[in-house]
């Protein structure tokens, strides 16, 4: 993907105060959010929770693995999150499975096409 591709992708960027809610736990999501800067406290069912600090290991991950989420998210600091579309990741794994297809005629791959059509990526 070239830099100009890389630009043209729509990635969002959200700005949060303190104390503002980022999600809430149960709604459904159709793109994927990752901690820019600031510090969200993700909460569950219990109360419980964890801090996660854009300075951390934790936070090259998305906030929410699944397409419901499963906590909500509270902005501790002021906050930005960066939203990539489920969508680009569908496109990029359909590629993906295209070129291994390509690349190994006469193979069967009905194996890797299950596992890559039962993934995150995939599910709608």
């Amino acid at each position: 993907m070239t830099e100009a591709e890389l630009n043209a992708l729509p990635i969002t960027l959200t700005h949060f105060k303190p104390g503002q809610i980022i999600f809430n736990r149960g709604d459904y999501f159709d793109s994927l959010s990752y901690l820019y800067n600031g510090d969200v406290f993700l909460e569950s069912s219990s109360d419980h929770g964890q801090l996660v600090e854009s300075g951390i290991f934790k936070a090259s991950y998305p906030l929410s693995p699944h397409n419901i989420h499963p906590f909500t998210a509270i902005a501790k600091t002021q906050t930005s999150i960066a939203c990539m579309p489920l969508s680009l990741l569908e496109t990029g794994s359909q590629a993906t499975l295209a070129y291994y297809l390509g690349q190994t005629p006469g193979r069967d791959c009905s194996v890797f096409q299950r596992q890559l059509s039962s993934s995150l990526f995939l599910c709608k």
